[in-house]
């Protein structure tokens, strides 16, 4: 590996380590280089003072931020032509170490259409259907005040997070479940807190079908697309979560479902206890922390996998971090959330896999072009709609 590659895989490493971002694996790479000599601790101490040596009176982590982006402007001309070969994206905050593997793929050229209509990121946006099926759309909306049949409160707390009360002196859960639905379009998120203080992020081009309050032995809840959930922990009471072909039961933990994947359902666990069961067989896979499984449609079994489960509830923090993911499912999630087709002129380039970090909120154009850089597949936008050519 040449010095080049290596001081700026450690300059990545440094700046994510005091933004708080650095993963398991890339510390225990941050750990060994520094063990190799004491050169190296001098080093990172030298790039340490560079990065933290902006404006004091700022919070340390938009210092280091700030520092880092300056330390790459300042380099960028040197290093450019070089370091394209190792990084997906020299141009973002933190930079991109991406690995590709590339697949021969035949295609034509094709001259990209220039865009007709600017397309922009998601925002907070999603219709409420209340149990008469009254819709609600919730986009730009500051308060709301409402009452469920039941008498349980819809309010908005914090400003954007949708909330259900069963005040005091209410009457008692019924028996029958009152259902509410939360409907997020194509370029949208949400976020959500149940009447039993569960609270759950929403992705784009998502559905969840819920109780207003649980009633039961059980708390159950429907999705199709993709959430983060943070579940108020209740031993007597599981929470299920129903998503395709899958049922989640949790004790009380962070987790993350995803059915936008090509083969099947998606559960990542980030703490807690999850147990994941297909419908189709019966069979159950217990998860640890930092365990993705997936769930294939077609078998029904689940492959089970070590990762950084902290990676995969980035999005709801503005952030794309992908590992080593087919690129079919990377755009997939870009075109949700840019709400954009994605037209495919060589089935082949699906199969393309992709790792790096982007900012949820960038120009579409700018993500697009970071991915040709990597991967050698190029992009056309005519209108709203993503032309994935061969190389």
């Amino acid at each position: 590996m040449d010095t080049l590659k290596i001081r700026l895989k450690v300059a990545r490493w440094i700046a994510e380590d005091l933004l708080e971002t650095l993963g398991n694996e890339e510390r225990a790479q941050l750990d060994a280089w520094l063990a190799e000599s004491p050169e190296h601790r001098e080093e990172m101490e030298d790039l340490r003072r560079r990065l933290l040596s902006g404006e004091r009176s700022l919070p340390p982590k938009e210092v280091a931020r700030r520092g880092w982006e300056d330390f790459m402007r300042r380099r960028r001309l040197v290093l450019v032509r070089r370091v394209m070969r190792y990084a997906a994206m020299i141009a973002v905050p933190l930079a991109v170490a991406a690995t590709v593997w590339r697949l021969a793929l035949p295609g034509t050229e094709e001259q990209p259409v220039p865009v007709a209509e600017p397309i922009v990121a998601g925002k907070t946006q999603a219709v409420l259907v209340l149990a008469d099926g009254r819709q609600v759309d919730l986009e730009d909306v500051q308060s709301l005040d409402l009452r469920e049949q039941d008498g349980t409160a819809i309010s908005l707390s914090d400003g954007q997070v949708l909330s259900y009360t069963k005040e005091a002196g209410d009457k008692p859960a019924p028996a029958v479940e009152v259902f509410n639905t939360l409907m997020i379009p194509k370029g949208g998120e949400y976020c959500l807190q149940l009447s039993d203080s569960t609270r759950i992020w929403l992705n784009a081009a998502t559905r969840l079908k819920y109780p207003v309050v649980f009633a039961g032995n059980t708390r159950r809840v429907e999705l199709e697309g993709e959430a983060y959930f943070e579940v108020t922990k209740d031993p007597a009471h599981p929470f299920i979560v129903v998503a395709g072909g899958v049922e989640v039961e949790v004790y009380g933990t962070s987790f993350n479902v995803n059915t936008f994947v090509a083969r099947g359902v998606e559960t990542v666990l980030v703490e807690g206890s999850v147990g994941v069961r297909s419908v189709q067989t019966g069979k159950e896979q217990r998860l640890q922390p930092d365990r993705m499984a997936v769930w294939d449609e077609q078998t029904g079994e689940f492959e089970v996998r070590e990762v950084d489960a902290r990676r995969y509830a980035e999005w709801k923090s503005g952030i794309f971090r992908f590992s080593n993911e087919r690129l079919e499912d990377i755009l997939t999630d870009l075109a949700n959330w840019y709400d954009v087709s994605v037209i495919y002129r060589d089935d082949a380039a699906k199969e393309l896999h992709f790792s790096g970090y982007m900012q949820r909120y960038d120009n579409i154009k700018t993500i697009l072009d970071a991915m040709t850089e990597a991967t050698g597949v190029r992009f056309a936008i005519q209108g709203r709609d993503i032309i994935v050519q061969g190389k």
